[in-house]
């Protein structure tokens, strides 16, 4: 009997309640226009790809945590060149003075220009007593870099950011108040020989989900547990901002090979009012962009008008999709979003991807050594950049600045 109410008690010790943390969008109005340089399509299926892999990335490590959408916001006080920081910023004093009016969820993603090697940021939890009154959490993200085919293991960001809007840090330096709250790193790395998800740099050769501190595949690093704290504080936050369960929009996808065209169309729960709404098209950065197209509903209407959009513009972001970056849909109104990505590459029967042509030309074989003494005259040799890869990777030098900042 003491033994079976000792496992019943280590049991309830360990079990999380679930979480549900609702997040928003907000980009300048003048990404809107179809001449902006920065194309909407992709930095909202961007956001999408990056709440799906925050939510994998946590549901593999144990983490009992859901990210949703919520809302998509053009807002006028933010311009195309503002920092994600300063995006971040601008929003963040608005709420302060009670001007930010528009849904938001418990998490404000701002989109911004990348400053230097800042990918993101976010705005800390100084101390846990913030978790006792309502709070909207805030962070600023850099145009592309959820969707880079380049950099695929860009695509984490988010879901590092959300950790410091909980108490997560870099460091235990940074800790002030949740002490198991700093990560594994590159000196005690998780099982697969990386650092876990609040590790302050990005890992470049990483393709599969990053792992967390004090999951069963990445053993807490002394105090070092950020699946505790997602599971210890993500419920409280969850409490400090109402769900709007809003996430009730579904894309329909229809392939009409006599036309030529894809059709597309949304149904919405809300069909009170006449009302318009937008569809969004796109893949990884390095792809085509397609803009922003507009739907509307007639008044009491579950379906959309159809948008139709004809192969020849469809097939260019097939040809450059990857193994990481399908080709996407996702659609909003003033009430409903879509509740995740639907792959439009699934409904594709009549495409086929390029035959791929075996290069038969000779590849000549040299000693990299040798190399390195005939160019070492100032260009960095191919040896020497793998050298300097590996020692910035497991060496950092003090005082590098984090390209992951938690402000």
């Amino acid at each position: 009997m003491k033994r079976l109410l000792t496992t019943l008690c280590l049991t309830a010790a360990f079990t999380s309640t679930a979480a549900t943390l609702e997040t928003s969008l907000f980009y300048s109005s003048e990404l809107d226009t179809p001449t902006s340089e920065v194309n909407i399509s992709k930095q909202v299926i961007g956001w999408y790809y990056g709440i799906d892999v925050a939510n994998r990335t946590y549901q593999k490590a144990g983490v009992d945590l859901t990210i949703k959408p919520t809302a998509i916001h053009a807002k006028n006080e933010i311009t195309p060149t503002m920092t994600a920081s300063q995006a971040r910023q601008e929003l963040g004093f608005q709420d302060i003075l009670g001007e930010l009016t528009e849904t938001t969820g418990h998490i404000v993603v701002a989109l911004g220009v990348q400053q230097g090697f800042t990918l993101a940021d976010a705005k800390g939890i100084s101390s846990e007593d913030k978790y006792d009154e309502p709070m909207i959490r805030f962070i600023g993200l850099s145009y592309d870099v959820l969707l880079d085919s380049q950099a695929p293991y860009n695509a984490s960001v988010l879901a590092h950011e959300i950790g410091h809007t909980l108490g997560g840090v870099h460091s235990a330096g940074e800790s002030s108040w949740a002490n198991y709250a700093y990560p594994a790193d590159t000196t005690t790395p998780c099982n697969d020989g990386y650092p876990s998800l609040m590790y302050a740099y990005t890992v470049p050769d990483w393709e599969e989900l990053i792992d967390i501190s004090g999951s069963s595949t990445c053993p807490a690093d002394g105090t070092a547990n950020m699946v505790q704290l997602f599971n210890t504080y993500g419920p409280k936050a969850e409490l400090q901002h109402p769900l709007a369960n809003n996430q009730s929009l579904s894309i329909t996808v229809t392939e009409d090979i006599n036309a030529q065209q894809f059709s597309f169309t949304v149904e919405r729960v809300n069909t009170d009012a006449t009302e318009s709404g937008t569809l969004y098209i796109a893949s990884h950065k390095q792809s085509p962009n397609l803009n922003a197209m507009e739907i509307y509903f007639d008044a009491d209407e579950v379906s959309s008008s159809e948008i139709r959009v004809n192969f020849e513009d469809i097939y260019p972001l097939f040809d450059t999709a990857t193994d990481n970056f399908s080709v996407y849909a996702v659609a909003k109104t003033s009430k409903e979003v879509s509740a995740k990505l639907t792959d439009i590459m699934d409904v594709n029967t009549l495409w086929v991807p390029a035959p791929v042509i075996p290069d038969t030309s000779e590849v000549s074989v040299s000693n990299p050594l040798e190399e390195m003494e005939q160019n070492s005259g100032g260009s960095l040799s191919w040896f020497g950049l793998l050298c300097l890869i590996a020692f910035t990777r497991f060496r950092l030098p003090s005082g590098a600045s984090s390209n992951l900042s938690n402000q």
